[in-house]
């Protein structure tokens, strides 16, 4: 019953971070409609952002950068792409759960809006659903409560070159890089500005 009921919330989870309308797709900037609360209380359920798509065309992005993203394919159904890490039905109730570090290949169609946490290199572990870097927690005055659900304790990993570990402010109810792994800079759509 538990096990159904972590699924159901997981495939609700993803299903709400979509991001389902755009608005436009030209120019400097394109505009989204949020539909999910993953990101609360940062950006509102519905509301509409718009977000500058030449922002990393000669920077990278930086820890706390809100970005639009394509997800690894592992997104849509809750994948690592190293089996059984992540906080998923595999990890469950093992001591030693730790967040996804390595995604499925390809990319997903799909947008996910989410803060950059994780550089590629850093060691990043969740206690009480708030990310620790390299042993040292992060000043995160944008996160929400995590609640006692698997995905707010997690061992260490590290972040592979290239990469990037992408985490909602809403951890209790978002679906990010502790799921499905962290994701490249090449599926980064650009940068939101709240």
């Amino acid at each position: 019953m538990r096990r159904r009921f972590g699924w159901l919330i997981a495939c609700l989870a993803l299903a709400g971070l979509i991001i389902v309308v755009v608005l436009t797709d030209h120019g400097p900037t394109r505009r989204y409609r949020v539909p999910s609360a993953s990101m609360l209380p940062t950006v509102a359920v519905g509301q509409n952002i718009e977000i500058e798509t030449a922002a990393y065309r000669t920077a990278r992005p930086a820890r706390g950068d809100i970005v639009v993203f394509h997800p690894p394919l592992g997104a849509e159904d809750g994948r690592c792409g190293a089996p059984g890490e992540g906080p998923g039905p595999a990890a469950e109730g093992h001591a030693g759960a730790r967040s996804c570090a390595r995604p499925t290949l390809g990319l997903s169609n799909a947008r996910f809006i989410k803060r950059v946490v994780g550089l590629p290199g850093d060691h990043v572990a969740i206690r009480g659903g708030r990310a620790l870097i390299d042993g040292r927690p992060l000043a995160e005055p944008y996160v929400r409560e995590c609640g006692d659900g698997p995905g707010c304790d997690l061992g260490a990993i590290t972040i592979p070159r290239g990469l990037y570990f992408m985490l909602g402010d809403n951890r209790g109810e978002s679906d990010d890089s502790r799921y499905w792994g962290p994701v490249p800079l090449s599926s980064i759509e650009g940068r939101f500005e709240p």
